[in-house]
């Protein structure tokens, strides 16, 4: 009898009637801005196919939008700072993400540059270049009109002078002489002084007389002029 009434109850509770769903109908369409939310997560399989179209800006390089990424996954930087054996200030090169994040990013050595800001600023830095070529050819001329540049200083019976007359002291007498600023900068520096004879003065000049002076006004502008120390 107890088999029977379990029989029974494991039976009446095997086929227990499906539920039958609710369906409501409404005539009011759906809001649009739902609509289209409901289509853009059908065509996208909700998140897990990419948009056609969309730039997808995740990963490593995500805050540099059209960052320079090379094959291999190497990038282009700018060097803001020498590192032996990758580059010098200001110049673009191609390194390893690996050494970007590890070595250049995190020492501030670098900043990631895309090949149009590269053009950008190479186009720029070449129109500088040639400023100041322009400007140092102009200057050239402008000493080789000036002529003989006079130094006066004390000396004794001999010609001897009291102290000598020293490169700076010339490059300082010269820039009197023209606008201020012109002469000054790195690039400009007197590159030898020569006696009457033609000889390169290992030192300053000590004694009274005409002197050949080679000033570097650019890396590939030099001016000839005379000094005459009296």
């Amino acid at each position: 009898a107890f088999v029977c009434r379990s029989l029974a109850a494991f039976q009446a509770a095997s086929f227990v009637q499906p539920a039958v769903p609710t369906i409501v109908e409404s005539n009011t369409p759906a809001p649009t801005s739902v609509s289209r939310a409901r289509r853009t997560a059908i065509a996208t399989g909700y998140g897990r196919i990419r948009q056609t179209g969309v730039a997808q800006n995740t990963g490593l390089f995500a805050k540099k939008k059209g960052a320079a990424v090379k094959k291999g996954g190497k990038v282009q930087v700018k060097m803001l700072k020498f590192v032996e054996g990758t580059g010098r200030v200001g110049d673009v090169v191609t390194v390893s993400s690996a050494f970007w994040m590890n070595r250049l990013k995190k020492t501030n050595s670098a900043v990631m540059i895309t090949d149009s800001e590269a053009d950008a600023e190479k186009e720029a830095s070449n129109v500088a270049a040639k400023e100041a070529l322009d400007l140092a050819n102009d200057l050239k001329a402008k000493i080789e009109d000036f002529g003989t540049l006079g130094i006066s200083k004390k000396a004794g019976p001999d010609g001897q002078l009291f102290g000598g007359v020293s490169k700076k002291t010339i490059l300082e007498s010269l820039a009197e002489n023209f606008p201020k600023g012109v002469l000054a900068g790195k690039a400009v520096k007197v590159v030898n002084i020569k006696d009457e004879g033609g000889s390169v003065l290992k030192h300053d000049i000590k004694e009274i007389g005409e002197y050949g002076v080679t000033l570097s006004l650019h890396v590939k502008v030099k001016v000839d002029f005379k000094v005459d120390i009296h």
